[in-house]
């Protein structure tokens, strides 16, 4: 997104990651990689992050496997996106 101070973060799609609750469904893991890619030029290290759940679906994306491992890495990734967006809210 494009504002006066450069270019920025789509902050709907930050809100969207923020508000969202552990995937628990591989759609909702396709949907969420989505939207950390998108995210990854601006969050330093979110690919590094990001890795474990990426992993995951490359497994598991025929058979669906089981989501229990992808709750904590999406913990810290939750964790991660509201720290940084409220960073950026005080800039």
């Amino acid at each position: 997104m494009l504002t006066h101070r450069g270019i920025e973060a789509n902050p709907e799609k930050c809100k969207a990651i923020t508000e969202m609750r552990s995937p628990s469904v591989l759609k909702e893991i396709q949907w969420l990689i989505g939207r950390l890619t998108s995210l990854s030029r601006f969050v330093p290290k979110l690919a590094e992050r990001t890795r474990p759940i990426i992993n995951w679906w490359r497994r598991n994306s025929s058979d669906g496997g089981d989501l229990a491992s992808v709750r904590l890495p999406f913990q810290a990734l939750h964790k991660l996106v509201k720290a940084w967006v409220h960073l950026q809210n005080d800039l």
